[in-house]
Parts: structure tokens; sequence; C-alpha cells
């Protein structure tokens, strides 16, 4: 079973994080998960077992003393292997375990971390600075010299001011960031490629800041504010983003794929291109005035993932804007699920091809061929202007068949269009008996077609305007 070493940190002060040590002459493990566990936790000093066969993010932010050598093992976020069914909170102090804590799937341990510093007496912007210059460290910033700051500031990131730095590139993997400021700092990871991946950035301020392709993946980042940011082509998939506030940011091209969205703030975000492929949308994201590009379509960044649950993405999407009232929007995103529905059918379609197995072929086609035809025809239901164009098409060909092959319209072409008007609205169908034989049929097609059509227009055209 793979081993993972717990990160190494100084002891807490009283009262500032879940601290667990063993008592008596039990030596551990502290947790012990069932059976299907994914991975062992170790000390990240000497190696000590102190979890056993835990899945992936069950203990979070809890804080650990070996019994072996007592240096004190931290238990960053990870992202959880399954979707926690319940949640167990430990308070911030000090328990003592005697024996073993089973841990089951589903299931989540979660410590607190509080800081003990008074309000006003975090380090802010001039004292950051002068302790920069102090210590002569040039910009851009390193991981520990981020450290250092967090030490120099009670162990803590919570008001941490490190604004309109340079952190180009900076590696922030496992740090607890919760309550850093970030305002107008630079962290574009295009520099030099690096990937900058905080587990936590709760309540963190990060407006204003250049992050144009940083990877938050599976971060933390609960109630932070990005107004107006800079997320251009960021990676924030798996990333718990409940109530953060992305007013004004650009997150075009970013990949949001798996986040959790809830009562997250997209007002006036920039979100074309925007994947959100697996992300929990509900009633309390905040998508008004989201501006989404001119034809509403979302990316898809991991190939991987299956392109029905794009689909699934427009119709959560779709059912938000209803439940808001903004119709109009409900109707492109509607267009867009049955778009997706149809790319769907195509990729399938693509394997099948491959695989040379006729019956699966037409299978594919059967559905395809529909679907575009509503497409072509009336966007889904979504798009009356389309059906306007093809009764004028179908009009006007019938017309130009009349004025050539039929001489006893007295080779008028205002003739033939009002005759093939007449036919497709089945109004003056049959009122020059003199045509010839096929020219009635052709009128009886086209007069078929047109009652199709015309009815297609009304249900679409009432639908659009009285949704």
């Amino acid at each position: 079973m793979p081993r993972q070493k717990l990160n190494i940190i100084d002891e807490p002060q009283p009262l500032t994080r879940s601290v667990i040590k063993l008592q008596g002459n039990f030596d551990g493990p502290f947790f012990v998960g069932a059976e299907g566990g994914t991975q062992d936790y170790i000390c990240g000093n000497c190696s000590q077992l102190l979890a056993a066969r835990i899945w992936s993010g069950s203990i979070i932010y809890v804080v650990v003393e070996c019994p072996k050598c007592h240096h004190f093992n931290d238990f960053a976020y990870t992202k959880p292997t399954n979707l926690p069914i319940q949640q167990i909170q430990l308070t911030t102090g000090t328990f003592f375990f005697a024996s073993s804590s089973p841990v089951r799937l589903g299931h989540q341990i979660e410590g607190m971390s509080k800081s003990l510093m008074p309000s006003g007496m975090a380090l802010s912007k001039i004292q950051v600075a002068k302790y920069l210059i102090d210590n002569g460290i040039t910009q851009p910033l390193t991981r520990d010299v981020v450290l250092a700051l967090i030490r120099k500031n009670n162990n803590s990131a919570l008001d941490l001011d490190l604004s309109e730095l340079d952190l180009r590139g900076i590696d922030l993997s496992n740090l607890d960031l919760s309550g850093v400021i970030l305002k107008n700092s630079n962290l574009n990871a295009y520099t030099d490629g690096i990937k900058i991946i905080p587990s936590n950035l709760n309540n963190s301020l990060v407006s204003h800041a250049d992050m144009q392709g940083v990877h938050l993946n599976a971060a933390t980042i609960i109630s932070a504010n990005f107004t107006s940011a800079n997320l251009r082509n960021s990676h924030i998939t798996g990333a718990d983003v409940r109530s953060a506030n992305f007013f004004e940011a650009d997150l075009t091209n970013a990949d949001l794929s798996g986040a959790n969205l809830e009562a997250t703030n997209f007002t006036l975000c920039q979100m074309k291109n925007i994947c959100l492929t697996q992300s929990r949308i509900v009633q309390s994201t905040m998508l008004a005035n989201a501006v989404w590009g001119p034809q509403y379509k979302l990316g898809n960044k991991n190939k991987s993932i299956p392109r029905d649950t794009s689909e699934y993405a427009y119709r959560q999407l779709k059912i938000w804007h209803q439940n808001a009232g903004l119709y109009d929007l409900v109707g492109e995103f509607h267009f867009r699920e049955w778009a997706s529905r149809r790319e769907i059918q195509l990729s399938i379609l693509s394997v099948e091809l491959k695989t040379k197995r006729i019956g699966a072929i037409f299978g594919c086609l059967s559905q395809i061929i529909p679907l575009y035809i509503a497409e072509s025809l009336c966007g889904y239901g979504e798009r009356w202007r389309r059906i306007v164009f093809w009764d004028a098409v179908i009009i006007t060909l019938f017309a130009v068949s009349y004025f050539i092959w039929s001489p006893i319209l007295n080779k008028s072409f205002v003739n033939a269009l009002l005759y093939s008007g007449g036919s497709f609205t089945t109004l003056g169908f049959n009122l020059q008996n003199t045509i010839p034989s096929w020219a009635r049929f052709a009128g009886l097609t086209e007069a078929f077609a047109g009652i199709f059509l015309n009815s297609l227009f009304l249900i679409t055209f009432i639908r659009k305007w009285t949704r």
C-alpha cells in the first residue's frame, strides 16, 4: 500500500490547532481505515506509521505528535476520494488517544486552525516590505521566504499582507494560506511554467491579482476574494470554491471542472470558454450578469472527461437561469445542451466507424441525422429565424422550378412566386386548374412542407416570447 510522508511543522501554540497525542503505552496508529483504504500516512521525520488504510481527504487540518520522535505532523488538505457524507470537526486544543480511531469511507475528520494574534497585529504590507529589505531578499519571492513570513506572522497566514509582491512561478503546494492578502500581487504561472497549487486559500483577499495560468487544483478557496483578478487559462479543477467572490474577474478559458461552486459569486465575471464539466452548480451560485461570450459555449480542457458531462453542465446552467427568470439565457443553454448531445453521438460514431460494426453505425446515424435536421431547421426550438429562412428558401426554389418548367404560368416569375407562396401556405393551392400535373403534385408536396414549417414556426416563436 502506498505510504505518504506528512509535513513536519513546529509545535502549534495552545488553542491554535487541533492537536492529537497518544497516552499510556499505546504507540499508534492514530487512525485506522477499513478494507479498501488507499494509503498509509507516516511521520515525515522517522517514518512511524500514524494512520493506516486511509482514503484521500478523510483527515484534513489535523496535527498529530509522533509517539516515536515527538515531531508534529500536519494532515494538509487533499481532495476527498468520495464526497463526504458525514463530517467530524475537531475544535482547537489537544486530544489524547489511548487507542486507534476508526475511519470509514465517506467520513471526514477536519481539524481547526485559529490564530492567537490580536486584531491588527498581523504583518502589514509595510512590515513585510521592511522584512524583505532588512534581510536583503529580492523578488520574485520563493517558497522559503513565504514560509518565513508565515512563521513571523505567528505561524498563520491570517491577514498576512503580501499585496503587490512578485510571486511569479512560486511553489505554494500544500500550504495553509487561509486569510492571506494577495491584492495586486503577480502570481502569473507563465513565467517559468511552475505550478502554483495552494491547498487552502480560505477567506483570502486576492483582488486585482495577476494569476493567469495559475494552478489551484483541489485547493480549498472558501470565501476567497478574487475581485477583478486575472485568472485567464487558470486550472481550478476539483477545488472547493464555496462562497468565493469572482466579481468582475477574468476566467476566460479557465478550467473549473469538478469544482464546488455553491454560493460562489460570478457577477460580471468573464467566463468565455470556461470549463464547468462535473462542477457543482446550485441555485445559490450567483451567475447573474456573467459574461459567457457571444456563443455561450463551454470549454472542455480534459479530453478524458466524457462529453456527456458537458451536456449535463449546460443542463445545470439552463435550470439555474430558468429558476432565476433569465429566459433568454435559458434558450441559449438549451440550444447548447442539444448541440452537445449531437457532439456526443458524433464521437460515438467515429468510434463505431473504426470498429466497422454496421448495426451500431446505423444506430448512431439514426440519432445524429434527426439532431442535425432539428438544429438546421429551428435550432432545437430556439432559433425561429432559421425557420423563416427555410420558408423563404423552399418558396423560392419551388417558384424557380415553376417558372422554368411550367409555361402555363406565362413565364412570369411573379406568377410562379405567387403560386409557390399560395401552395406553401395552403391558401391558394389548386387555384390554377390549367397547370401541369407535375406542378400540382409539387404544390401538394410544398403544401405539406408548409404546414410542417409553419406549425414549427408558431411553436418556436410562441415558446420564445412567452417562456
